[in-house]
C-alpha cells in the first residue's frame, strides 16, 4: 500500500503521464490495495479513473504491447464496490454498461442475482440465467 501510494503521488515526476498504460496499471493496483484493504469509496474512486484513462486510450487510438485492464474487468471492479457499499442500484447499473457481446458468465450471473434479490425482478432474472446457461461451454 505504501509503493502504491509513492507511486501514485510520483507519477508526473516518473513520467506516468506520457505512458497511459503504465498510468492505468498504477492506478489499477492502488484501487485493488484500497479495495483489499475495506476502503471501498476510495477504491470506487480510483476505478473511475481507470476507467477515464482507458477511455482516453481508446479515444487517441493509443497501441500498446502492454496488458491493460478491460473495459468489463474495470466496471466488474467498480461493481463489487458498489456491492460492499450495499448501493445495489448503482451496482446494477453499472453492470449494465457493459456491452451485451462482452459480457461474462459471471457478470450476467451476478445481473440475475440482483434483479432477483434486489429488484424482486424474477422475470429479468430467469431471462438472466437463461443466458448465464447459454453462455455455458459444459451445457
Amino acid at each position: 500500500m505504501i509503493l502504491a501510494d509513492l507511486l501514485l503521488a510520483n507519477a508526473t515526476t516518473l513520467g506516468l503521464r506520457g505512458r497511459p498504460e503504465l498510468h492505468l496499471s498504477v492506478l489499477f493496483c492502488y484501487a485493488d490495495s484500497l479495495f483489499e484493504d475495506f476502503q471501498y469509496r476510495r477504491a470506487l474512486h480510483y476505478y473511475r479513473e481507470c476507467s477515464k484513462v482507458l477511455s482516453e486510450m481508446h479515444h487517441s487510438s493509443y497501441v500498446t504491447e502492454k496488458e491493460v485492464p478491460s473495459d468489463p474487468d474495470i466496471k466488474w471492479k467498480i461493481y463489487r464496490c458498489y456491492m460492499k457499499l450495499k448501493d445495489y442500484q448503482e451496482a446494477i447499473d453499472m453492470l449494465c454498461t457493459i456491452p451485451v457481446n462482452q459480457r461474462s458468465v459471471r457478470v450476467v450471473t451476478a445481473l440475475a442475482t440482483l434483479y432477483q434479490n434486489y429488484k424482486n425482478d424474477n422475470k429479468s432474472a430467469a431471462l438472466c440465467y437463461r443466458q448465464a446457461l447459454r453462455m455455458c461451454v459444459c451445457c
